[in-house]
């Protein structure tokens, strides 16, 4: 006779995670640090400086008259 082996059952959260893309863990790794959050944060807010810099800033930095 044989004897059958227990099943294993994994918990359904260990399904769920095991699912996950490796772009999802990582996001959801950077979000549990608030100096990464903090990071992200002032990158995406130098991203957006750079795109709308013709709005912020519409003058030519080289047209500037030092001679009064």
């Amino acid at each position: 006779m044989s004897a059958a082996a227990p099943a294993e059952s994994t918990p359904p959260g260990d399904i769920e995670r095991s699912l996950d893309s490796p772009g999802r863990i990582a996001l959801r790794t950077l979000l549990r640090r608030p100096t990464a959050v903090f990071g992200g944060v002032v990158l995406l807010a130098m991203v957006l400086l750079a795109i709308f810099a013709p709005w912020v800033a519409p003058y030519d930095p080289l047209a500037t008259s030092w001679s009064m």
